[in-house]
C-alpha cells in the first residue's frame, strides 16, 4: 500500500468506450492520506495490473494533493 493513499474498493463494470463499443472494465475506488479524498479510476480489463493500477492513482492522488494546497 501506498502512503499516501489506500484502494478501498474494487468493482467489475462494463463501460461504452468512444468508438461504440462495450468493453470490460474495473472501477478502483481509492482515499488519500491524511485527506480522506475519495477519488475513482477506471481501468480497462485488459490493461488491469498492480502497477497500472498504482500508477494511475498516483497521478490522481498528485493533483488532488495540489489542489488542497491552494
Amino acid at each position: 500500500m501506498a502512503t499516501t493513499w489506500k484502494v478501498i474498493a474494487q468493482n467489475q463494470t462494463t463501460n461504452l468506450t468512444p468508438q461504440g463499443v462495450f468493453e470490460e472494465s474495473m472501477e478502483v475506488s481509492y482515499q488519500t492520506i491524511p485527506e480522506g479524498v475519495v477519488g475513482r479510476i477506471v481501468v480497462p480489463k485488459r490493461l488491469y495490473t498492480a502497477d497500472y493500477v498504482r500508477d494511475a492513482i498516483e497521478a490522481d492522488v498528485l493533483h488532488i494533493k495540489a489542489v488542497s494546497e491552494l
